[in-house]
């Protein structure tokens, strides 16, 4: 799960786009729902780097974003 953080992140941080962290995110919700109930630890994990890649990638698009003149 690291590293599909790390992967996504850097993704992120080259392309500034949120097309790319999106599904990631997603797809982690998906192994926090499915794992939530049998193995809670690592829903939870889970639950922990989807909003971890969100958070991040927000801030990359958007922080690095803002330096454009308009």
């Amino acid at each position: 799960m690291t590293l599909v953080v790390a992967a996504a992140l850097l993704v992120t941080w080259r392309l500034r786009l949120m097309a790319y962290p999106l599904p990631i995110a997603w797809g982690l919700m998906a192994v926090f729902v499915a794992e939530q109930e049998r193995n809670p630890v690592l829903g939870f994990s889970a639950l922990a780097a989807s909003l971890l890649v969100l958070i991040v990638a927000l801030i990359l698009v958007f922080r690095l974003k803002r330096d454009i003149a308009r």
